[in-house]
């Protein structure tokens, strides 16, 4: 743009967030008019969400003015300090293997739930077997099939007690089987006697096993095309089946309370397979009633009366209430399912950014693993270390980092400066009077700042 016919150039700067109160541009040369600069953009600090500051310029001996200035923001590169995510479980928070850009970048399961595989790389996990005739393809996930008119299987060799670990796969069967055509996740004995578990005839089904005598029942809501959570149990007198942590669906005929099982995944006649994104145990909560949850209000840092993680700017109370007539296993693997959308002035979550993680009163980190994000809704286990009595609760903490939430006004427009004559050595200078930059997360940005004047 010029004014009164002169042409008119620009600079371009450089910024960056340098803490979290300040936006310092690089003071690079910028060509405004003929031999005239920007000298420095200055003072941008960010309060409230709006960033206010000074811009100061000289202009050679050309007889010119301008009276306005317009600043253009552009190439926006998000990053944050403050991402507790994390592979270890010692520190930060995890999260389901897809959920992250890179599969299991973040993936701390392994420090959460009793036993977790999430069949990452190309290779079965440790202590898996095959047996039978057919293919275990691991690339990211798990794929099972059989080789034809034969029983193929994976099995993992250690025995473990159903009626204590409830056993979760995210998975789901590729097809609908029939006429002995069969897929199973399942707990079997050591001898490969099948037990009880999650079949596909016709339908998904549970389904018991007792010397040769079998009973199953249909669980409505199976899908063939998608990933569902499978979650597979006994009692001292049944077995029991959910699907996505739904009402349980039990069946005692034909059930035999074994207390040493293993858990195994085959297919039997079929072109068929199962999928496999991850596969876990976690402790049976007291009568399979999960613990409630209460939130309570964000609070600053600041003086708090409890220990509080390096990086925590504020943190809020999570009442978890135990109302069983028994305490739960210890450790215990606690479901907390909260929406983050209605604290979206404190928390940030995208798969490869999380500020924010678990703690105890004495500020250590609680090992937490995130599995899905339904619009916001996540769902997240905790592993707590002690337990909850029976009829008692316990209190942990959610902490959080700072967060930028700011938004732009595009084109921004600087003071007007109008009717002033710039003469040769004459510095003059003009006031910004709002300059606001979006960011709607928590990031940090980088990008550049272009200025131009008429």
């Amino acid at each position: 743009m010029g004014f009164g016919g002169g042409a008119f150039g620009t600079g371009s700067y450089a910024y960056s967030v340098i803490d979290n109160q300040t936006i310092q541009l690089n003071q690079q040369k910028g060509v405004i008019y003929a031999n005239s600069t920007i000298s420095e953009i200055q003072n941008l600090v960010s309060q409230n969400g709006a960033i206010s500051g000074t811009v100061a310029y000289s202009e050679p001996a050309t007889s010119k003015y301008y009276k306005k200035f317009i600043a253009t923001l552009s190439n926006f590169q998000n990053q944050n300090p403050s991402n507790f995510l994390s592979n270890s479980g010692t520190s930060g928070i995890g999260e389901a293997p897809q959920l992250s850009s890179t599969y299991a970048e973040y993936d701390n399961g392994a420090s959460v739930f009793t036993n977790y595989w999430n069949f990452a790389g190309t290779t079965l996990p440790s202590g898996w077997t095959t047996s039978g005739t057919g293919s275990a393809t691991v690339n990211n996930g798990l794929t099972v099939s059989s080789g034809g008119a034969n029983w193929f299987s994976i099995i993992y060799g250690t025995a473990l007690n159903p009626q204590s670990l409830v056993l979760d796969a995210y998975a789901y069967f590729t097809g609908f089987y029939s006429n002995e055509n069969w897929a199973v996740i399942q707990w079997q004995t050591s001898s490969g006697s099948i037990q009880n578990g999650l079949s596909q005839y016709n339908a998904y089904v549970l389904q018991n096993v007792n010397n040769g005598a079998w009973t199953t029942t249909t669980i409505p809501g199976g899908s063939t095309t998608s990933y569902q959570v499978w979650s597979i149990g006994t009692t001292s007198t049944y077995s029991y089946l959910m699907l996505n942590y739904g009402t349980p669906t039990t069946l005692s005929s034909d059930f035999v309370a074994n207390t040493s099982e293993q858990i195994s995944i085959g297919v039997y006649q079929t072109s068929y397979s199962i999928k496999v994104q991850w596969l876990r145990t976690r402790a049976y909560p007291p009568n399979g009633v999960m613990p409630s949850v209460s939130f309570g209000s964000f609070t600053s840092s600041s003086g708090a009366s409890i220990t509080i993680p390096s990086g925590i700017n504020y943190y809020m109370p999570i009442t978890i209430t135990n109302n069983q007539s028994s305490a739960t296993p210890s450790p215990f693997q606690q479901m907390i399912q909260i929406n983050i959308n209605n604290y979206s002035n404190y928390m940030y979550f995208d798969g490869n950014i999380a500020n924010f993680e678990f703690f105890t009163s004495t500020g250590t980190i609680i090992p937490a693993w995130i599995e899905s994000n339904n619009n916001g809704i996540l769902t997240i286990w905790v592993n707590l270390s002690s337990g909850i009595g029976a009829n008692s609760s316990t209190t942990i903490y959610l902490g959080v980092a700072n967060i930028y939430q700011f938004s732009i006004t595009y084109p921004v427009a600087f003071t007007t400066e109008a009717n002033i004559i710039y003469n040769s050595g004459i510095t003059c200078s003009t006031t910004l009077t709002t300059l606001t930059i979006t960011l709607n997360s928590l990031q940090q940005m980088n990008g550049t700042i272009i200025v131009e004047g008429y």
